[in-house]
């Protein structure tokens, strides 16, 4: 059971910020148009809280303050259908974001072109006058994309799920893992060197299909209570 404090609806904050035309302004009504594939919380040092928004169906991001119910940004033509937004680190008045670019162009037909990672830095975490519109390459530029790619791994080993996946970006070492969620598959890429450090595939026995994974999450220290006999059967 859980204690709902209060509902937002996406199309009610659209229509106050003025952005239906992205919704409505095509030839037919969009189906499932705020389908969100990820939902981040943020708390600022005043203690107030933001939440960015990954709507898959509009290729879209955006950070909304909760308590003024106002985007504070929103970020388009950096990816196409992304899934996972993680928040890498935060100063008193800007974050650094990392996305799980699915980069799927046709959600009803889905094939990815191959997945990446895109990288974000210095975005606004209060609200100004309107919403800022991240969406052209001079601001792209100003708030610093970069992109990683995996098109020198063999072809084989390049991630390509194409309606899901997930990243866990790992800043010290230079490292990220991903989760190509569609194919079962969990490998963690060295950005420097631009290979595979080690690959993990969901699957009973080497001939079989591989198991669907979901939301995994790399852990630095292991919890204390982990019962080892569970994992007996592991086989590296």
């Amino acid at each position: 059971e859980f204690n709902i404090l209060k509902e937002y609806w996406l199309l009610d904050i659209y229509k106050k910020e003025n952005l239906l035309y992205d919704l409505y302004g095509r030839d037919k009504t969009p189906y499932d148009p705020f389908h969100i594939n990820d939902v981040e919380p943020f708390v600022r040092k005043d203690g107030s809280k933001i939440v960015l928004l990954s709507l898959r169906n509009q290729s879209s991001l955006i950070a909304f303050d909760l308590e003024k119910e106002k985007i504070i940004w929103k970020i388009e033509r950096a990816s196409f259908r992304q899934h996972d937004i993680d928040i890498l680190s935060a100063s008193k008045d800007a974050i650094d974001i990392s996305i799980f670019d699915n980069n799927t162009y046709k959600y009803l037909t889905p094939k990815s072109k191959g997945n990446k990672v895109v990288t974000m830095k210095n975005l606004p975490v209060s609200v100004k006058n309107e919403p800022i519109l991240i969406a052209d390459q001079n601001s792209h530029k100003k708030f610093q994309l970069e992109e990683i790619n995996f098109n020198q791994l063999e072809q084989r080993y390049r991630p390509k799920t194409p309606t899901q996946g997930l990243l866990d970006y790992d800043i010290e070492n230079e490292t990220v893992m991903i989760e190509e969620t569609d194919y079962g598959r969990l490998f963690e890429f060295d950005i420097k060197e631009g290979k595979v450090i080690w690959q993990y595939v969901n699957k009973n026995s080497k001939n079989n299909i591989p198991y669907l994974i979901s939301w995994s999450r790399k852990l630095k220290k292991l919890p204390g209570d982990l019962n080892k006999e569970s994992f007996k059967s592991c086989k590296i």
